[in-house]
């Protein structure tokens, strides 16, 4: 299966947790177009020798009527549509995804007196926190089996752990504000889901949070709702991950 790099960019942009960097759009009747763009400030991103780099700005136009890659520029690098897909998808995984098991970390409460109130809730509770940091603590140490295999390069095993750094610049980066988002609701299902969904479980989370103490809505919403979608839509995504170029410098 061939991909169309253009409308994959727009894809990751507009139908994963990504939208989040939405930053603005052109004035309605702009003779640009109806273009959107999204922002990563200080993004993070390991270059072809496996060091960890920072570049101040990261940003992409999409055409929000056909779904389609404008333009990108790495700093003051202009990137083709090919080049910007292998940067989205990293910080998919490397820096985005991140945020949200970070956050799950507040929708929780693993204290022994919950096993009154909510037993099922605090077991949960418990293989949530073992669950993140058994991911945050192992997932390194997977690179020398992949390595000598031949499926990743030896200098994801550098002791700076590359991976590791780019996981905690995405953390410690936070939530960029994104209440504009909203103008994406009619150009993006996944948005147009979330906004939607979010009221309802905030009205019923304030509902029953008794059976939750110490626990924020928000997190919850975000380690379960969110956290879910971004795994289901990035498997839908990204239907073959030849389609990232692992030569490209």
């Amino acid at each position: 299966m061939d991909c169309d790099y253009e409308a994959m960019c727009a894809t990751l942009c507009l139908e994963q947790t990504q939208a989040v960097h939405y930053y603005a759009r052109t004035p309605e009747g702009s003779s640009l177009g109806n273009i959107a763009g999204f922002f990563f400030a200080n993004f993070a991103y390991v270059d072809n020798d496996c060091n960890y780099q920072v570049a101040d700005l990261f940003a992409v136009d999409i055409d929000l009527d056909t779904k389609r890659f404008v333009k990108a520029k790495l700093d003051d690098i202009n990137i083709n549509a090919k080049e910007t897909l292998i940067l989205l998808w990293f910080n998919t995984i490397a820096a985005q995804h991140v945020k949200l098991h970070a956050m799950a970390n507040w929708g929780v409460n693993v204290d022994e007196a919950l096993a009154d109130v909510n037993p099922f809730f605090r077991q949960s509770s418990v293989v949530t926190v073992l669950y993140n940091y058994f991911g945050y603590t192992s997932f390194n140490g997977f690179f020398e089996t992949w390595a000598k295999e031949g499926l990743v390069s030896p200098g994801w095993m550098k002791p700076e752990k590359p991976l590791v750094q780019a996981f905690n610049h995405g953390i410690k980066a936070n939530v960029w504000q994104h209440s504009q988002i909203v103008e994406l609701v009619k150009y993006s299902e996944f948005v147009n889901f979330v906004v939607q969904v979010r009221a309802i479980f905030t009205a019923e989370f304030q509902k029953h949070k008794d059976l939750f103490p110490g626990t924020d809505g928000e997190a919850m919403f975000v380690g379960t709702v969110l956290h879910s979608l971004d795994h289901s839509l990035m498997d839908w995504n990204l239907k073959d991950p030849l389609w990232l170029d692992v030569d490209d410098p």
